[in-house]
C-alpha cells in the first residue's frame, strides 16, 4: 500500500512539473536599474530579476509614477506575448528585434499594446504563423 501510495505521488508530482515547465510566465518591466534604467537586457529592470525569454508574457506598465524608464530593445528578443499599457512605450533601436512566438488566431492574442511601440529597426515585429493563416505578406513571421 505505501508503494502505490509512493507510485501515484510521484506520478502526480511529474505530471504538475511538466505543467509548469510548459507555463507561461508573467515578468513585468520595472526599469530604473541605476545606470542602465532603460536596458531590456539588465535583469534588475524586471519583476522577476530575469530578463524575459520565449516562455514569458512580458508586460509593461505606465511608468510615469515610478521609475520614468521604459525598456529599449537592441538586440533579438523572443518572448511568448507583450502587453503595453496606455502611457506605456517600448523602443526598438535599429540593431534590435521584436519576435512574438505565442500562437494565436489573431494578433490581439500576443500582442495588446494600449501604448506606443516606437520600431526604428528594418526588421517588422515577428509573429508566429499560426496568428496570420494567409496573411503572410502583410507582416514578418517567425518560423
Amino acid at each position: 500500500m505505501k508503494n502505490a501510495i509512493q507510485t501515484i505521488g510521484l506520478i502526480l508530482l511529474s505530471i504538475f512539473a511538466a505543467e509548469e515547465i510548459n507555463a507561461q510566465i508573467r515578468n513585468e518591466w520595472v526599469g530604473g536599474t541605476p545606470g542602465r534604467p532603460i536596458d531590456w537586457n539588465v535583469s534588475t529592470n524586471w519583476s522577476l530579476h530575469r530578463v524575459p525569454t520565449e516562455f514569458h508574457d512580458v508586460v509593461i506598465p505606465n511608468t510615469e509614477s515610478t521609475t520614468f524608464s521604459y525598456p529599449v530593445i537592441d538586440e533579438t528578443v523572443e518572448i511568448n506575448t507583450l502587453q503595453i499599457a496606455s502611457g506605456a512605450k517600448l523602443v526598438i533601436l535599429e540593431t534590435g528585434t521584436l519576435n512574438l512566438l505565442g500562437p494565436g488566431e489573431r494578433m490581439s492574442d500576443v500582442l495588446a499594446n494600449s501604448g506606443e511601440i516606437e520600431n526604428r529597426s528594418f526588421n517588422l515585429i515577428g509573429f508566429d504563423e499560426s496568428i496570420f493563416q494567409g496573411n503572410a505578406s502583410v507582416i514578418a513571421l517567425k518560423r
